[in-house]
């Protein structure tokens, strides 16, 4: 798998280009659970993401293990139009050796 761009504008189009792409991503194995809830509001949802730790490159610096993982959420029609807006955003990885080997061990 070919490392994300690190400039943050770069990434975000790359990951919004390839939500429209007609080939299917497989680079990183997804699991995914919606709820709807009643509260705050009838229409809000809680979106579970499970992912393979495996598959995720993380830097080691000083103590930690450093990184980044970029989501986009797009809602499809059935025709593939966008539904709504999409939303970006970005988690920052910053973890200690004791949550790596928890991890390690759960894949």
């Amino acid at each position: 798998m070919r490392p994300a761009s690190q400039d943050d504008n770069s990434r975000k189009a790359e990951m919004r280009s390839a939500v429209w792409s007609p080939l299917d991503s497989t680079a990183l194995p997804l699991n995914a659970r919606v709820d709807l809830l009643q509260k705050p509001s009838p229409d809000t949802v809680h979106i579970f993401a499970q992912i393979d730790p495996s598959t995720i490159t993380l830097e080691q610096k000083d103590d930690r293990w450093v990184g980044k993982l970029d989501f986009v959420f797009v809602q499809k029609d059935d025709r593939g139009n966008m539904v709504g807006q999409d939303f970006a955003d970005t988690i920052n990885m910053n973890l200690t050796k004791d949550v790596i080997c928890r991890c390690s061990r759960k894949a």
